[in-house]
């Protein structure tokens, strides 16, 4: 049986339309799965600071920092976030100013980890080069992709 030339191109473009609409529809779940963070996407409060703390913790830091941080928000009058350590607690304070994103204070909770990760006996290692190779190692490890 021969097909009639028209038949064939008809079904050569439908086809070639059913190929793209599976590329389409593979690469938006893609994006959508890639743009979408349950985690990033919650409202920011008090609880979910000390939440993405635990879960960070766990997932780039294998578990190491003290489990007794206190994370928290606070007005810092214009430092994003800072951490200290009081009596052999350490306390992070997120500034609610500017870190109204969920986004954002994750980013800024990640930040002031590497901090803590770093702090030696001889006190922060404030922006030096083990803080800049704990921040390089969060980013190589993902910890950024679905917040920035």
């Amino acid at each position: 049986m021969r097909f009639p030339f028209k038949t064939f191109m008809i079904m050569l473009a439908v086809t070639a339309l059913i190929f793209i609409w599976i590329l389409i529809g593979s690469a938006s779940k893609n994006i959508a799965r890639k743009q979408s963070n349950p985690l990033a996407d919650q409202l920011a409060g008090p609880i979910n600071l000390q939440v993405w703390f635990q879960s960070y913790d766990e997932d780039y830091f294998l578990g190491a920092l003290p489990k007794n941080t206190i994370v928290s928000y606070g007005d810092l009058g214009g430092n994003m976030g800072i951490t200290q350590r009081l009596e052999g607690v350490y306390h992070i304070t997120i500034d609610i100013e500017f870190n109204k994103a969920a986004r954002v204070s994750q980013m800024t909770v990640l930040h002031e980890m590497c901090h803590e990760a770093q702090w030696g006996n001889d006190g922060l290692d404030v922006h030096g080069p083990k803080f800049q190779t704990c921040m390089h190692r969060l980013a190589a490890a993902g910890a950024f992709d679905l917040l920035w």
